[in-house]
Protein backbone atom coordinates (compact mmCIF):
# COMPACT_ATOMS: atom_id res chain seq x y z
CA UNK A 1 0.00 0.00 0.00
CA UNK A 2 1.24 3.16 -1.01
CA UNK A 3 1.96 5.98 1.73
CA UNK A 4 -0.52 8.71 1.57
CA UNK A 5 1.12 12.20 2.62
CA UNK A 6 -0.83 15.16 3.57
CA UNK A 7 -0.04 18.10 3.39
CA UNK A 8 -1.55 21.03 5.77
CA UNK A 9 -0.82 24.82 5.12
CA UNK A 10 -2.02 26.29 7.89
CA UNK A 11 -2.77 30.40 7.25
CA UNK A 12 -3.97 31.25 10.44
CA UNK A 13 -4.44 35.08 10.49
CA UNK A 14 -6.52 34.75 14.08
CA UNK A 15 -7.90 37.91 15.11
CA UNK A 16 -6.51 40.18 12.35
CA UNK A 17 -9.84 39.02 10.01
CA UNK A 18 -11.82 38.24 13.03
CA UNK A 19 -12.84 34.35 11.90
CA UNK A 20 -14.77 32.69 14.57
CA UNK A 21 -14.69 29.20 12.89
CA UNK A 22 -12.29 27.49 11.14
CA UNK A 23 -13.02 26.43 7.02
CA UNK A 24 -11.17 23.82 5.32
CA UNK A 25 -10.71 22.55 2.18
CA UNK A 26 -9.07 19.96 0.93
CA UNK A 27 -8.51 19.07 -2.43
CA UNK A 28 -6.32 16.51 -4.92
CA UNK A 29 -3.61 18.13 -7.26
CA UNK A 30 -1.18 16.10 -9.51
CA UNK A 31 1.61 18.72 -8.77
CA UNK A 32 4.77 16.94 -10.21
CA UNK A 33 2.72 16.40 -13.48
CA UNK A 34 3.47 12.84 -13.45
CA UNK A 35 -0.01 10.96 -12.91
CA UNK A 36 0.41 10.96 -8.79
CA UNK A 37 -2.40 13.00 -6.56
CA UNK A 38 -1.09 14.43 -3.73
CA UNK A 39 -4.58 15.48 -1.45
CA UNK A 40 -3.72 19.32 -0.01
CA UNK A 41 -5.84 20.66 3.09
CA UNK A 42 -6.06 24.33 4.02
CA UNK A 43 -7.01 25.54 7.17
CA UNK A 44 -8.08 29.61 7.52
CA UNK A 45 -9.55 30.15 11.24
CA UNK A 46 -8.05 31.41 13.97
CA UNK A 47 -6.84 29.20 16.56
CA UNK A 48 -5.69 32.28 19.16
CA UNK A 49 -1.91 32.50 17.44
CA UNK A 50 -1.33 33.92 13.92
CA UNK A 51 1.21 32.65 11.84
CA UNK A 52 1.83 30.65 8.78
CA UNK A 53 2.07 26.95 9.14
CA UNK A 54 3.40 23.71 7.16
CA UNK A 55 3.17 20.04 8.33
CA UNK A 56 3.83 16.86 6.61
CA UNK A 57 1.94 14.00 7.73
CA UNK A 58 2.87 10.25 6.67
CA UNK A 59 2.52 6.59 8.26
CA UNK A 60 5.19 7.56 10.83
CA UNK A 61 3.01 10.68 11.75
CA UNK A 62 3.20 14.55 11.44
CA UNK A 63 6.75 15.83 11.03
CA UNK A 64 6.93 19.73 10.92
CA UNK A 65 8.13 21.29 8.05
CA UNK A 66 11.36 23.26 7.41
CA UNK A 67 10.46 26.97 7.34
CA UNK A 68 10.36 29.59 9.77
CA UNK A 69 6.61 30.89 11.59
CA UNK A 70 6.67 34.26 9.46
CA UNK A 71 3.47 35.90 9.53
CA UNK A 72 2.41 36.94 6.06
CA UNK A 73 0.40 39.71 7.71
CA UNK A 74 3.66 41.48 8.51
CA UNK A 75 3.62 43.08 5.25
CA UNK A 76 0.38 44.31 4.75
CA UNK A 77 -2.40 45.94 6.86
CA UNK A 78 -5.21 43.45 8.96
CA UNK A 79 -8.64 45.10 7.31
CA UNK A 80 -6.42 44.55 3.64
CA UNK A 81 -5.04 40.78 4.19
CA UNK A 82 -5.42 37.82 1.44
CA UNK A 83 -3.95 35.19 -0.29
CA UNK A 84 -4.69 33.78 -3.52
CA UNK A 85 -6.84 34.56 -6.14
CA UNK A 86 -4.61 37.83 -7.30
CA UNK A 87 -4.03 38.44 -10.81
CA UNK A 88 -0.94 37.38 -10.79
CA UNK A 89 -2.21 33.56 -10.35
CA UNK A 90 -3.31 33.35 -13.32
CA UNK A 91 0.14 33.05 -15.36
CA UNK A 92 0.72 30.02 -12.64
CA UNK A 93 0.31 25.95 -14.07
CA UNK A 94 -3.08 25.81 -11.61
CA UNK A 95 -4.40 26.89 -8.54
CA UNK A 96 -4.87 24.70 -5.58
CA UNK A 97 -7.83 24.91 -3.34
CA UNK A 98 -8.24 28.93 -4.11
CA UNK A 99 -5.27 29.31 -1.92
CA UNK A 100 -2.07 28.41 -3.36
CA UNK A 101 -0.37 28.85 -6.70
CA UNK A 102 1.64 25.96 -8.38
CA UNK A 103 4.46 26.42 -10.57
CA UNK A 104 5.80 22.86 -11.59
CA UNK A 105 9.50 22.77 -12.22
CA UNK A 106 11.49 19.29 -13.61
CA UNK A 107 12.24 17.42 -10.60
CA UNK A 108 9.59 19.69 -7.88
CA UNK A 109 6.49 22.24 -7.50
CA UNK A 110 6.83 25.06 -6.64
CA UNK A 111 3.84 26.15 -3.88
CA UNK A 112 3.35 30.01 -4.12
CA UNK A 113 1.35 31.82 -1.62
CA UNK A 114 0.97 35.70 -2.37
CA UNK A 115 -0.51 39.23 -1.59
CA UNK A 116 -1.02 41.76 -4.11
CA UNK A 117 -1.30 45.44 -3.55
CA UNK A 118 -1.22 48.61 -5.52
CA UNK A 119 -0.40 50.66 -2.66
CA UNK A 120 2.82 48.48 -1.29
CA UNK A 121 4.52 45.87 -1.04
CA UNK A 122 2.48 42.19 -0.40
CA UNK A 123 4.24 39.41 1.32
CA UNK A 124 5.42 36.29 -0.89
CA UNK A 125 6.27 32.72 -0.22
CA UNK A 126 7.38 29.79 -1.94
CA UNK A 127 7.50 26.27 -1.13
CA UNK A 128 9.41 23.53 -2.57
CA UNK A 129 7.79 20.03 -3.03
CA UNK A 130 9.87 17.39 -4.60
CA UNK A 131 7.46 14.36 -3.96
CA UNK A 132 9.21 13.47 -0.28
CA UNK A 133 9.69 16.87 1.59
CA UNK A 134 8.61 20.03 1.92
CA UNK A 135 10.60 23.62 2.25
CA UNK A 136 10.37 27.08 2.44
CA UNK A 137 12.64 28.56 -0.12
CA UNK A 138 11.01 32.30 -0.22
CA UNK A 139 9.68 34.53 2.14
CA UNK A 140 9.90 37.93 1.20
CA UNK A 141 8.14 40.95 1.30
CA UNK A 142 7.33 41.30 -3.06
CA UNK A 143 4.52 42.63 -4.42
CA UNK A 144 3.99 40.19 -7.30
CA UNK A 145 3.48 41.01 -10.75
CA UNK A 146 3.45 38.09 -12.49
CA UNK A 147 5.37 35.11 -14.18
CA UNK A 148 8.20 35.63 -17.28
CA UNK A 149 9.97 33.42 -18.86
CA UNK A 150 13.27 34.95 -20.07
CA UNK A 151 15.85 32.72 -22.24
CA UNK A 152 14.39 29.10 -21.21
CA UNK A 153 14.15 30.04 -17.46
CA UNK A 154 10.94 31.29 -15.32
CA UNK A 155 11.21 34.09 -12.63
CA UNK A 156 8.62 35.43 -10.80
CA UNK A 157 8.55 39.64 -10.65
CA UNK A 158 7.53 42.13 -8.96
CA UNK A 159 7.69 45.04 -6.37
CA UNK A 160 10.20 44.57 -3.23
CA UNK A 161 9.75 47.84 -1.47
CA UNK A 162 7.74 51.39 -1.33
CA UNK A 163 7.70 54.33 0.38
CA UNK A 164 6.20 57.85 0.74
CA UNK A 165 6.84 61.42 1.61
CA UNK A 166 4.82 64.62 2.26
CA UNK A 167 6.60 67.10 2.07
CA UNK A 168 5.85 71.14 3.14
CA UNK A 169 5.02 71.72 -0.20
CA UNK A 170 2.39 69.18 0.13
CA UNK A 171 2.90 67.22 -2.52
CA UNK A 172 3.40 62.78 -2.77
CA UNK A 173 6.80 61.08 -3.41
CA UNK A 174 6.52 57.83 -3.89
CA UNK A 175 9.46 55.34 -4.31
CA UNK A 176 9.80 51.56 -5.32
CA UNK A 177 12.48 49.30 -5.88
CA UNK A 178 13.37 48.56 -9.35
CA UNK A 179 11.26 45.46 -10.57
CA UNK A 180 12.64 42.00 -8.41
CA UNK A 181 13.23 39.66 -10.83
CA UNK A 182 13.24 36.10 -8.41
CA UNK A 183 14.51 33.02 -10.61
CA UNK A 184 12.28 30.76 -9.71
CA UNK A 185 15.13 27.69 -9.98
CA UNK A 186 17.26 29.11 -7.46
CA UNK A 187 14.37 31.42 -5.41
CA UNK A 188 16.26 33.81 -4.93
CA UNK A 189 16.79 37.54 -6.34
CA UNK A 190 18.37 37.53 -9.89
CA UNK A 191 20.25 40.89 -9.94
CA UNK A 192 22.31 40.39 -13.04
CA UNK A 193 18.41 40.35 -14.37
CA UNK A 194 17.38 43.83 -12.76
CA UNK A 195 20.30 45.24 -14.12
CA UNK A 196 19.66 43.93 -17.52
CA UNK A 197 15.61 45.17 -17.30
CA UNK A 198 16.91 48.75 -15.76
CA UNK A 199 18.77 49.13 -18.81
CA UNK A 200 16.35 48.05 -21.54
CA UNK A 201 13.82 50.33 -19.05
CA UNK A 202 14.89 53.63 -20.47
CA UNK A 203 14.17 55.24 -17.02
CA UNK A 204 15.39 59.37 -16.93
CA UNK A 205 17.54 59.83 -14.28
CA UNK A 206 17.65 63.63 -11.67
CA UNK A 207 21.18 62.54 -10.51
CA UNK A 208 24.24 64.02 -12.19
CA UNK A 209 25.98 60.61 -13.65
CA UNK A 210 25.12 56.82 -13.45
CA UNK A 211 22.94 55.69 -10.81
CA UNK A 212 23.73 51.83 -9.91
CA UNK A 213 20.41 49.60 -10.50
CA UNK A 214 21.64 47.62 -7.37
CA UNK A 215 21.67 50.37 -5.20
CA UNK A 216 18.91 51.95 -6.62
CA UNK A 217 15.10 53.17 -6.13
CA UNK A 218 12.67 53.83 -8.52
CA UNK A 219 11.04 57.46 -8.26
CA UNK A 220 7.36 58.78 -9.26
CA UNK A 221 6.48 62.27 -8.47
CA UNK A 222 3.20 63.16 -7.94
CA UNK A 223 1.32 65.06 -11.05
CA UNK A 224 4.18 63.28 -13.30
CA UNK A 225 3.70 60.16 -15.19
CA UNK A 226 7.29 59.51 -15.80
CA UNK A 227 9.35 57.21 -13.41
CA UNK A 228 13.13 58.01 -12.78
CA UNK A 229 15.99 55.73 -11.37
CA UNK A 230 17.72 57.92 -8.41
CA UNK A 231 20.28 56.30 -5.89
CA UNK A 232 19.15 55.38 -2.35
CA UNK A 233 21.24 58.05 -0.97
CA UNK A 234 19.35 60.51 -2.50
CA UNK A 235 16.06 58.87 -1.94
CA UNK A 236 16.42 59.09 1.84
CA UNK A 237 17.84 62.61 1.18
CA UNK A 238 14.00 63.42 -0.18
CA UNK A 239 12.44 61.41 2.56
CA UNK A 240 14.40 63.42 5.54
CA UNK A 241 14.14 66.86 4.29
CA UNK A 242 11.07 69.35 4.27
CA UNK A 243 11.83 70.91 0.88
CA UNK A 244 12.69 67.73 -0.92
CA UNK A 245 10.92 69.08 -3.95
CA UNK A 246 13.74 72.07 -5.06
CA UNK A 247 15.97 68.51 -5.60
CA UNK A 248 13.47 66.75 -8.02
CA UNK A 249 11.31 69.50 -10.07
CA UNK A 250 12.32 72.40 -12.19
CA UNK A 251 10.42 75.80 -10.59
CA UNK A 252 9.32 78.73 -11.65
CA UNK A 253 9.97 82.10 -9.77
CA UNK A 254 5.78 82.31 -9.79
CA UNK A 255 6.19 78.82 -7.68
CA UNK A 256 8.23 80.40 -4.89
CA UNK A 257 6.05 83.62 -4.45
CA UNK A 258 3.83 82.84 -2.24
CA UNK A 259 6.24 81.90 0.33
CA UNK A 260 7.70 84.57 3.12
CA UNK A 261 11.56 85.70 2.76
CA UNK A 262 12.17 83.48 6.23
CA UNK A 263 10.64 80.17 4.22
CA UNK A 264 12.76 81.04 1.27
CA UNK A 265 16.22 81.14 3.09
CA UNK A 266 15.18 77.77 5.09
CA UNK A 267 14.23 76.00 1.53
CA UNK A 268 17.36 77.40 -0.14
CA UNK A 269 20.10 76.47 3.13
CA UNK A 270 17.97 73.26 3.90
CA UNK A 271 19.87 71.22 0.97
CA UNK A 272 23.42 72.34 2.32
CA UNK A 273 22.62 71.92 6.29
CA UNK A 274 21.66 67.96 4.71
CA UNK A 275 26.03 67.96 3.34
CA UNK A 276 26.47 69.12 7.27
CA UNK A 277 27.55 72.35 6.64
CA UNK A 278 28.50 74.53 9.87
CA UNK A 279 26.55 77.77 9.06
CA UNK A 280 27.78 81.18 9.93
CA UNK A 281 24.25 82.58 10.81
CA UNK A 282 23.47 81.38 14.60
CA UNK A 283 19.91 81.25 13.30
CA UNK A 284 20.37 78.74 10.52
CA UNK A 285 22.66 76.70 12.68
CA UNK A 286 20.16 76.31 15.85
CA UNK A 287 17.25 75.57 13.45
CA UNK A 288 18.88 73.04 11.76
CA UNK A 289 20.62 71.42 14.78
CA UNK A 290 17.37 70.24 15.86
CA UNK A 291 16.88 67.74 12.66
CA UNK A 292 18.36 64.03 13.67
CA UNK A 293 19.70 64.10 10.16
CA UNK A 294 21.71 67.42 10.51
CA UNK A 295 25.61 66.12 10.98
CA UNK A 296 28.26 68.39 10.75
CA UNK A 297 31.06 67.07 8.06
CA UNK A 298 33.65 70.38 7.56
CA UNK A 299 32.24 70.56 3.83
CA UNK A 300 32.72 74.01 2.37
CA UNK A 301 29.68 75.35 0.82
CA UNK A 302 31.39 75.58 -2.91
CA UNK A 303 32.45 71.81 -2.49
CA UNK A 304 28.74 71.00 -1.87
CA UNK A 305 26.91 73.62 -4.59
CA UNK A 306 29.78 71.37 -7.14
CA UNK A 307 27.96 68.22 -5.92
CA UNK A 308 24.05 69.74 -6.25
CA UNK A 309 22.50 68.17 -9.43
CA UNK A 310 20.88 70.98 -12.03
CA UNK A 311 17.68 70.96 -10.87
CA UNK A 312 18.79 71.92 -6.97
CA UNK A 313 21.16 74.16 -8.73
CA UNK A 314 18.34 75.86 -11.18
CA UNK A 315 16.04 76.21 -8.15
CA UNK A 316 18.75 77.75 -5.56
CA UNK A 317 18.98 80.48 -8.25
CA UNK A 318 15.69 81.37 -8.93
CA UNK A 319 15.22 81.44 -5.11
CA UNK A 320 17.76 83.47 -4.68
CA UNK A 321 16.44 85.54 -7.86
CA UNK A 322 13.37 85.96 -6.04
CA UNK A 323 14.73 87.26 -3.10
CA UNK A 324 16.83 90.19 -4.65
CA UNK A 325 13.60 91.28 -6.64
CA UNK A 326 11.61 91.23 -3.36
CA UNK A 327 14.57 93.29 -1.74
CA UNK A 328 14.89 95.89 -4.77
CA UNK A 329 10.73 96.80 -4.36
CA UNK A 330 11.08 96.83 -1.02
CA UNK A 331 14.11 99.64 -1.10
Amino acid sequence: MKKRTIFYLLVVIGTLLHLEAQETRTVKADLLGNGSQQELSFSLGNNGNSGFYGFSLTNNGYTKAVFNRKNISDYCDPDDFFVGGVSAYSQADFIVGGLVAVIRQKSRALLWLTRDSAMGPGGTLLFSWDGKELKEVLNMALSVQGVETIRNTKYLYGFSSVGEAWGKEGFILSSFRPTTYINLSTCAVDKAMMREKVQESGYKTIEDGAVDPDNATRLRIDGDDAFYLISNEFEESLMARDWSIISIKRLSPQHFEKYTDSELRLMRNEIFAYAGYRFNSSDLQEHFSRYSWYHETGRSMSSILESLNSIERHNIAVIQEVEKNRKVKNN
